[in-house]
C-alpha cells in the first residue's frame, strides 16, 4: 500500500479527560505513559512481523484474503499490554 514506507507519530496525552475515554480516572505518570506506549509499539511490531511475505492472498473470487499457514502466532505480555496475535 505504501511502497514500503510508513510513519507513526506516537505521543501520549497530558490531559486526564483523555484517560476517561479508556476507563481510567486519570493518566499514568509521564514515565509510565511512555513505558506503556513502548509496549504498544513492541506489540504492534510483532503483529506486523507475524505476517509472512505471502500471507495476504486477496483472492476475491476464491473468498480468500489471508493464508493462515503464512501467519506466525505469538503472545505479547508486558506490564501494560497483553495480546495474542495474529
Amino acid at each position: 500500500m505504501s511502497g514500503g514506507r510508513i510513519a507513526w507519530n506516537v505521543v501520549t496525552s497530558t490531559i486526564d479527560k483523555s484517560a476517561k475515554c479508556f476507563g481510567m480516572e486519570k493518566l499514568l505518570d509521564r514515565v509510565a505513559r511512555y513505558d506503556r506506549a513502548e509496549e504498544v509499539l513492541e506489540a504492534a511490531a510483532q503483529l506486523w512481523e507475524s505476517f509472512g511475505r505471502n500471507a495476504i492472498v486477496a483472492d476475491k473470487s476464491a473468498g480468500v484474503y489471508i493464508d493462515p499457514a503464512q501467519l506466525q502466532e505469538f503472545d505479547y505480555v508486558g506490564k501494560y499490554v497483553k495480546t495474542r496475535g495474529p
